[in-house]
């Protein structure tokens, strides 16, 4: 495995990214794939509390399916990859107690009321990074800081409220310190990859626009703000942005990839067809690039590799293209 970027870590770090409707959860599916397909354990720390400290039970479910196997002719094989792989497993071999008793031992682990990190103290439930070799994440995340942010921030209208693009911002900053501290920092620094869906490089939504956007922050104050600062002082190695090709977003662009929407709750942002146009070209020109470089210069840090697939290409032939790159990537 080869790694260009994050000088102070021994790990990789990989993120998916791009504007709204660009098919990221497939993007991630298909890349999770990849490194199953090497020989990888593969966990996903996408989701609430109770999907993170499911994988605390890693060693209890692997001890059961050994005791199981046992007594049985046809071999079990479990990919633990998350709590809905649990639930597929015991209904495929009937092993309902199993799932009773992971549940049982999770909301033991809810009661303490701590949270999960990677970081053992006495004040959080420890998860072991060791368990897998590469760990899914998202941004943001769907518990404390990031759970407000999916629930009310993003959906703010329906609660009556409204938040600027400032304060919107200062909120995915928080989420960012928090998930870099409890599980992306101690991942790094065991060596493992980390596959994410989204990063910093969101900060995109949230700038000043002078029509769009002017309460929303400028570049220069949005990547100082705290927890900003500490993703852009450890920036992801490599970005992998759908996007469209570098030109002019119109309207008609940002209406053809609402289609894709079709059938879901859109959030706020998502139902604003022009501040969609203009998110998506922020991705397909050289905003990007523009920020890391202001980033790398305030904080000596090393600015990602960027590789942009074409968000107009079916998923099959997008996941070739990033196979593509992963081959240069992971050795």
């Amino acid at each position: 495995m080869t790694k260009i970027n994050n000088k102070n870590t021994k790990g990789l770090d990989i993120v998916v990214g791009g504007p709204d409707h660009s098919g990221t959860s497939t993007q991630i599916k298909d890349i999770i794939k990849y490194f199953q397909n090497k020989g990888l354990r593969v966990k996903d720390l996408r989701g609430t509390e109770i999907d993170i400290l499911f994988h605390r039970q890693t060693e209890y479910i692997k001890s059961f399916i050994k005791i199981r196997q046992g007594g049985m002719k046809k071999q079990l094989v479990f990919d633990n990859l998350n709590l809905k792989s649990l639930e597929k497993f015991v209904k495929e071999h009937k092993l309902d107690i199993l799932q009773k008793e992971v549940y049982k031992r999770i909301m033991e682990d809810l009661k303490t009321k701590k949270t999960p990190s990677m970081i053992k103290n006495d004040v959080s439930l420890y998860l072991n990074p060791n368990l897998a070799d590469v760990w899914v994440m998202e941004e943001p995340s769907k518990i404390q800081v990031g759970s407000a942010i999916r629930s009310g921030i993003l959906y703010a209208s329906k609660f009556r409220q409204k938040y600027t693009k400032y304060e919107e911002a200062l909120a995915y900053a928080l989420d960012r310190k928090l998930s870099y501290e409890l599980f992306r920092k101690p991942l790094l620094d065991a060596g493992k990859i980390i596959l994410r869906s989204r990063s910093e490089e969101s900060l995109l939504y949230q700038l000043y626009d002078k029509k769009l956007n002017p309460k929303g922050p400028k570049m220069k104050k949005a990547i100082d703000i705290e927890g900003n600062a500490l993703a852009f002082e450890n920036p992801t190695d490599y970005l992998f942005i759908v996007s469209g090709l570098e030109r002019k977003w119109t309207l008609k662009d940002a209406k053809k990839l609402a289609e894709r929407g079709k059938g879901k709750i859109l959030d706020d942002k998502e139902l604003n067809l022009d501040y969609q146009r203009l998110v998506g070209e922020r991705y397909a020109q050289s905003m990007l690039e523009k920020m890391y470089s202001k980033a790398e210069k305030k904080f000596g840090s090393m600015a990602p590799q960027i590789h942009r697939f074409d968000i107009w290409k079916t998923p099959e032939e997008i996941k070739k293209d990033m196979y593509t790159v992963l081959d240069t990537i992971v050795k």
